[in-house]
């Protein structure tokens, strides 16, 4: 396909070296009305205006991590449906979740996402085996939920960072050759201040009775 074809329809050009160029896009004329092509790019101009006319993400100056003003609010949905997966043991859907919502958060509660965010994929790392990146996001974890302490949207803080401490620790102190020793099988969850622990308890030692 010529050059000013590829360019315009944006189609892949392979390079000598091997690797794939995508032409940038150009735009087409827009067919009138009746004529042929007419709906197919009315369609095609919608999705391109969807994807140029998106809400930039705020300009977030970088800063230590600190307590929100906020904290004292209750918890948004989103944060729940996180803590709801980070609980379930789906570390990585808990990453996405928060991930939407600390991204387009200028508040300083943005560290309480990436704090818990973070000590999920610690987890997520441990049970793959993958000492570095359990060591290395479980501390980065903690650091950003200290500010939080003692609790911040209704998260009991305190309460996580100690319990998913006590697992970096333990972790650090088998050393990678030994990671396989550690029972990854029940890491710490989330707690939400107040929350009773029997609730939650109660159907592990069902399963286990029987």
């Amino acid at each position: 396909m010529p050059h000013d074809a590829a360019a315009q329809h944006g189609t892949e050009r392979r390079l000598p070296c091997g690797t794939r160029y995508h032409w940038p896009r150009r735009p087409a004329p827009t067919p009138g009305a009746g004529e042929p092509g007419h709906e197919q790019r009315s369609g095609q101009q919608q999705a391109v205006d969807r994807e140029t006319n998106q809400t930039p993400l705020p300009i977030i100056r970088k800063e230590p991590p600190r307590r929100s003003a906020r904290c004292g609010e209750t918890p948004p949905p989103g944060l729940l449906a996180g803590i709801e997966q980070f609980n379930a043991g789906a570390y990585w859907e808990c990453h996405e979740t928060l991930e939407e919502l600390w991204r387009v958060e200028p508040d300083p509660v943005r560290y309480l996402y990436q704090g818990i965010l973070q000590v999920g994929v610690g987890f997520y790392h441990l049970r793959r085996g993958n000492y570095r990146g359990a060591v290395n996001k479980l501390t980065s974890g903690l650091a950003y939920l200290a500010p939080s302490e003692p609790a911040c949207l209704g998260v009991d803080v305190a309460r996580l960072r100690s319990e998913s401490g006590s697992v970096l620790a333990a972790v650090v102190a088998l050393g990678p050759a030994r990671l396989a020793e550690y029972d990854a099988s029940d890491l710490p969850r989330v707690w939400l201040v107040g929350e009773p622990v029997a609730a939650h308890r109660q159907p592990e030692r069902e399963g286990l009775a029987r």
